[in-house]
């Protein structure tokens, strides 16, 4: 599920939802308060990363192996009883244009399951986030996450833009966005707004 920028706001969520593959991103992805650095992330996860990037590697293999020199994996709190990682793309295998690979990872069992495989420049947890997430105009429910995992935000640019994640039970997918136009008016998907600071 690579969300694409290109087709503006409303493609970006749309890309999300169905699941197209991803366009290359871009520079490093600055890191967000909640993000844990880590010294260095299992083994194991870089193999399931190698194994699911596989396809996007094919005839780059000389450029861009060991994966560990062109990605950013840092730990990525949801939560205290969920090990997750952050996995943010490089220059020039998995990034380009301000926007890079992100995924996220989570323990599952004596693996790993990737929830997220997206497209963009930073990815925050809603509650607290700067910028905030976008909001429904009526919200449906007082929660700010589903299936007990918490909502995120998928932020890119040019133009900015931030779309919330929601988790479904097995990846988190685009429920609604907002792009912010030069002229610093949001536009965003019907039924959302962004919240005032």
């Amino acid at each position: 599920m690579k969300i694409r920028t290109a087709g503006g706001l409303l493609a970006l969520a749309w890309a999300a939802t169905v699941g197209l593959s991803l366009l290359p991103a871009a520079a490093q992805t600055p890191k967000s308060a909640q993000h844990d650095q880590a010294s260095g992330a299992p083994a194991s996860l870089f193999t399931t990363l190698q194994k699911d990037l596989q396809a996007e590697l094919e005839g780059q293999e000389d450029e861009c192996l060991p994966l560990k020199d062109h990605v950013d994996i840092s730990r990525f709190d949801l939560g205290p009883t969920r090990e997750a990682w952050y996995v943010a793309g490089h220059y020039p295998c998995f990034g380009g244009n301000d926007i890079s690979d992100q995924m996220l990872y989570v323990r599952a069992g004596k693996g790993w399951r990737r929830i997220l495989d997206a497209s963009g420049t930073w990815l925050q947890v809603c509650a607290g986030a700067d910028p905030p997430c976008p909001v429904r105009i009526r919200p449906q429910r007082r929660s700010t996450g589903a299936h007990g995992w918490p909502d995120l935000g998928l932020t890119a640019k040019p133009p900015p833009s931030i779309v919330r994640l929601q988790f479904d039970g097995k990846v988190y997918k685009a429920v609604g966005g907002c792009e912010v136009r030069y002229n610093r008016v949001p536009s965003c998907n019907p039924g959302w707004k962004l919240p005032k600071k």
